[in-house]
């Protein structure tokens, strides 16, 4: 009885083998008739990373080209402010200029006196004098 059962077994492992066998057989033959799909797939793909990348290159190369332009400008703007805030810096006391024409006015005095909450004028209780 042990010599059927082991038949059994072994015709089901043959069963299942050649069903295993005939599942490689047809995954080759899908991937065959899919190989051809598959290269002009990776064909456009690889060529669309390509004209990507030109294209990128392209952007980085005018984009470095007006980082530069602006760069330049931007230098040239520093040099000027600096020059105009030097010439709007200049009275008789830090350069050759007579005091008769100096364009703005002295320095106003600065009040030391803190400011308090009383109204202006004469306080409530207090007797004046005239």
């Amino acid at each position: 009885m042990a010599s059927n059962y082991d038949k059994h077994i072994f015709r089901q492992l043959e069963d299942v083998l050649k069903k295993c066998d005939n599942l490689s057989q047809e995954i080759k033959d899908i991937k065959e008739e899919h190989k051809e799909e598959i290269k002009k797939l990776k064909e456009q793909h690889s060529e669309k990373i390509h004209n990507l990348k030109e294209e990128h290159k392209r952007e980085v190369k005018q984009l470095n080209s007006k980082i530069k332009k602006l760069e330049d400008e931007n230098k040239l703007l520093k040099n000027d402010n600096d020059r105009m805030k030097s010439i709007l810096n200049k009275d008789s006391s830090n350069s050759s200029i007579s005091p008769s024409k100096d364009e703005r006015s002295k320095k106003k005095e600065v009040n030391l006196r803190e400011k308090s909450n009383k109204q202006t004028g004469g306080q409530k209780g207090h007797k004046g004098s005239t």
